[in-house]
């Protein structure tokens, strides 16, 4: 190659860009002035409603944000309220189901123990119900001349009689 070739080579490439590059910048400001149109709210809805969104105004968001964190808190609130409800259910069934199952207690009978104190040791452990009654029965019957010394296995669906009879063995 010589340098007359060169050159023609050279000023070939520079005219092809020069023509390029003015086509570029005088068609590309006509897609610029396209691009920094305004869309107008309108269009905007137009084109959200199209595509299936709905457009609303900011106050009324923050309102559906309040009442969705409302609704929120809300049923928070009433599973716990059913959850301690349910608690207290079971504990009720629980209590009634125990309190339908005899009661076992060891009475320990100490040398000197009273009808009293028999009677007021098995009503704190829930044996008997009245401790006045049952201590009426051991002395009206004259079981409480016959207690005896010992640790007696008691049950609190016994009768009084049975009790009494067991302790004075």
């Amino acid at each position: 190659m010589n340098k007359r070739s060169l050159r023609s080579f050279a000023f070939g490439l520079f005219a092809a860009s020069s023509i390029i590059g003015a086509y570029t910048v005088y068609s590309g400001s006509s897609t610029a002035e396209k691009t920094d149109k305004q869309i107008t709210t309108e269009q905007a809805e137009k084109v959200l409603s199209a595509a299936g969104y709905t457009a609303i105004a900011k106050d009324e968001y923050d309102e559906l944000i309040a009442a969705k964190d409302k609704a929120e808190r809300d049923a928070q609130q009433a599973k716990a309220d059913a959850e301690k409800k349910a608690a207290e259910q079971k504990e009720t069934e629980t209590d009634k189901a125990d309190s339908n199952q005899p009661v076992s207690y060891k009475l320990k009978i100490k040398s000197g123990m009273n009808p009293a104190e028999i009677a007021e040791t098995l009503a704190k452990q829930k044996i008997i119900k009245d401790k006045d009654e049952f201590e009426a029965f051991l002395i009206d019957n004259d079981y409480h001349t016959k207690v005896q010394v010992g640790t007696f296995r008691i049950y609190s669906d016994m009768s009084f009689r049975e009790i009494a009879e067991k302790i004075t063995k």
